[in-house]
């Protein structure tokens, strides 16, 4: 075998990761709130409840832990919108109170992301359409949608594929409006790793079109948040948000399940 053989057979693969931000929120709320039930019912103990605690997760803790040992990290993007207050329809206090509380800790989060290196966050936009209306006793609630985030990703897949910045890509996301650019990027000849996010089983037109595809267990994510302190070179440092500390206990309604034990 020649040096150029051995540098060949040596050399790592590229990835870059295309995060759905809120694909990965919504899996994580609904996994972590399973696994919360099913321990406290088989008599564990609550304050071992995951409960939001994933929600500070470190992205560069867990999607290394996907790769081959032949593959390396080049970036990770992170695809969100920030979320807002609603203005088209009527809520209380305390319900804008708790808009407001959560708007925050996701810009805490995302500043959080910002301050990691080789991580990027690109933002889409929330629209408010006109409220949802209960046809019997007339109540109004809010319909939010989130804009561009799908086709951010896409484009920003397609356009490092066609530059040839990836070998192969790692698309955390249960979305089937990705199917199309997951078919372009293998057709210009990159792999596409699906990494199908705790909560989020099904897929199947995605699990199609991908290369390969893994599912993350939410008990294999315990532990791999970013520190609840981040500090910075300039600035304030990053504190993760009281609401979403680790050992809380049971932090998902007023009581927990009753145990059959």
């Amino acid at each position: 075998m020649s040096s150029e053989e051995v540098s060949v057979n040596l050399k790592r693969q590229r990835v870059i990761a295309y995060v759905d931000g809120f694909n990965l929120y919504y899996g994580l709320r609904h996994a972590s709130y399973q696994s919360d039930i099913q321990h406290i019912k088989h008599g564990g103990n609550a304050a071992d409840c995951l409960g939001r605690s994933l929600y500070w997760l470190d992205l560069r803790r867990v999607i290394p832990e996907r790769l081959r040992k032949d593959e390396e990290l080049i970036a990770i993007k992170y695809f969100t919108a920030p979320r807002r207050v609603p203005r088209n329809v009527q809520v209380s206090e305390a319900d804008r109170k708790r808009y407001i509380e959560s708007n925050e800790r996701q810009r805490v989060y995302l500043e959080a992301l910002r301050t990691l290196e080789g991580v990027e966050v690109i933002e889409g936009w929330y629209s408010e359409n006109n409220p949802y209306k209960c046809i019997k006793c007339g109540f109004e609630w809010p319909a939010f949608e989130e804009k561009m985030t799908d086709v951010n990703i896409a484009t920003h897949i397609l356009c490092d594929a066609f530059h040839d910045r990836f070998d192969r890509a790692l698309l955390m996301t249960a979305d089937a409006d990705l199917v199309p650019a997951v078919r372009a990027t293998k057709d210009l000849g990159k792999e596409v790793l699906l990494i199908l996010p705790p909560g989020r089983k099904r897929a199947q037109e995605l699990r199609k079109v991908a290369t390969v595809t893994q599912n993350i267990k939410i008990k294999a994510l315990r532990g791999r948040r970013l520190p609840d302190v981040i500090q910075r070179p300039v600035g304030q440092p990053v504190r993760c948000p009281e609401r979403w500390r680790e050992g809380l206990g049971w932090i998902w309604g007023e009581s927990p399940p009753v145990s059959e034990s």
